[in-house]
């Protein structure tokens, strides 16, 4: 069968989709013709895309959703299809169309939802529709029966042996055309483990996630870093994990093992406070790591219990400490546009992310994505949350203003935005006058973006804090 896989968002251009990565390697292994359209390097995806659909010839496309990017998936695919000879079957996954897997269908682009992790499911739904068989039966998926009813079918299973997962065929990604870049350096993502045992009430964590975490073995792990090295020239890794360290004797094994490999490589992750001490860091250091990304959320303990985050202050202040000590750069993360803020507590956090210097400070609004319990919380405290998925990239850029019906809120979402900007440049203008920390910030700066790119954001900032553009 010929499938096309489609990243379609413009804006993806840092690293290559890994879930669609790993669809094409099992579709690969079953004997299916794969190709992959990337968007975001084509100055016109419609016309772009049209010319590999009329010659390749799919029988199927595949996309990978998410809430603030479905929106372009409409847009695209409304035009795409208005201009096509013929309808191939349109699969699709990801958090999105698991989330709310039933207004996809209905919004008459996509055939067939994938609500669970893909590769298995893919296995099978291909095969049945290569040959025209019944997939009715086949877990994991949703559809509008032929009277336009809506089927949710059982749930799939977990994938348990995450090592049996196949390679991914970077080749046909052409992985080497993405821009991020760490220590200056071309950098592609790494996943070694599914899922997050925790209920934060802003994340989605349906059958596509899950909260039961599997992981794949260091010696797994390390055989792709390695492939990646000597095959592919790369010396810059993203561990895109929820939280890496979260099972902490298998990260030290494997930070032991980067070293005695003697593998001279730079990487980043994301993890919690509550998942790192000073040994495991230390050797993560060696091990190459230059950068973690932590979520603080807010200086507020009471806000932090109702984000079920189940964190403290002074686990934060104590992990933050201690990346200092080895000069770990550190992202810290905030969220602002709860329902429970007050112009005294963002003040607090504000002050809060100053004192604990972390080497970047990321201000985000509080996003209400369906299928979350802080969606829930939103409509239990009246405030707006978006009907229209065009809201979703509106309230990112903090260009929505809420209607006043019934869902009169605290604070318009672009209000929100405008706190977010400001409290960035506070934290900007608490580092230029922080003058004894200016040595480690320089060393973490130099370790995480690389010489030049270091003078470049030097300047960038420069020009935030004057206005200028």
């Amino acid at each position: 069968m010929k499938i096309l896989l489609i990243q379609h968002a413009k804006e993806n251009i840092e690293s290559y989709p890994i879930g669609l990565g790993y669809i094409a390697g099992v579709l690969l292994g079953e004997g299916h013709q794969v190709y992959f359209f990337d968007a975001a390097f084509e100055s016109d995806s419609i016309n772009s895309l049209l010319k590999v659909i009329q010659e390749f010839k799919p029988q199927a496309l595949g996309f990978t959703l998410m809430t603030s990017q479905y929106s372009e998936f409409l847009i695209l695919m409304r035009q795409v299809r208005a201009r096509m000879t013929y309808k191939p079957t349109v699969v699709v996954g990801g958090a999105h169309a698991s989330a709310d897997s039933e207004r996809v269908l209905r919004d008459g682009l996509a055939n067939i939802v994938v609500r669970c992790e893909g590769e298995i499911v893919a296995q099978q739904l291909f095969y049945a529709l290569e040959r025209g068989d019944d997939f009715s039966q086949i877990k994991g998926i949703a559809y509008l029966d032929k009277n336009g009813n809506y089927v949710q079918a059982e749930d799939a299973e977990y994938i348990e042996n995450l090592d049996a997962l196949p390679k991914l065929p970077y080749n046909l990604l052409k992985i080497d055309r993405y821009l991020g870049r760490i220590h200056g350096l071309p950098v592609v993502n790494i996943q070694t483990s599914r899922g997050c045992p925790h209920k934060c009430v802003f994340c989605y964590r349906g059958p596509s996630g899950g909260r039961r975490v599997r992981f794949r073995s260091v010696h797994n792990v390390l055989q792709e870093i390695s492939l990646l090295y000597k095959d592919y020239g790369f010396r810059a890794f993203n561990f895109c994990d929820d939280i890496l360290t979260l099972k902490r004797d298998r990260i030290l094994e494997l930070c032991k093992m980067i070293i005695a490999s003697n593998l001279k490589i730079f990487w980043t992750c994301e993890t919690r406070v509550d998942c790192v001490d000073y040994e495991l860091l230390s050797y993560m250091r060696r091990a190459g790591c230059v950068c973690i990304h932590f979520g603080v959320e807010s200086e507020s303990q009471e806000i932090i219990d109702k984000l079920q985050k189940k964190i403290t202050k002074p686990q934060v202040k104590e992990a933050f400490a201690n990346c200092q000590k080895l000069h770990i750069a550190t992202l810290a993360f905030f969220m602002f546009g709860t329902p429970w803020d007050t112009d005294e507590g963002i003040r607090e956090t504000i002050e809060f992310a100053k004192k604990l210097k972390s080497t970047i400070t990321v201000f985000l609004c509080a996003m209400p994505y369906p299928g979350t319990q802080l969606r829930e919380l939103f409509i239990e405290s009246g405030m707006h949350v978006p009907e229209d998925y065009r809201e979703y990239r509106q309230f990112i850029e903090g260009e929505y203003t809420s209607s006043t019906g019934k869902n009169k809120i605290k604070r318009d979402q672009s209000d929100v935005k405008n706190i977010c900007i400001n409290a960035t440049k506070e934290i900007v203008k608490s580092q230029i006058l922080d003058v004894p920390s200016y040595l480690r910030l320089v060393i973490e700066y130099i370790n995480l973006y690389g010489l030049t790119n270091f003078i470049m954001r030097v300047i960038k900032r420069f020009y935030l804090m004057t206005g200028k553009s």
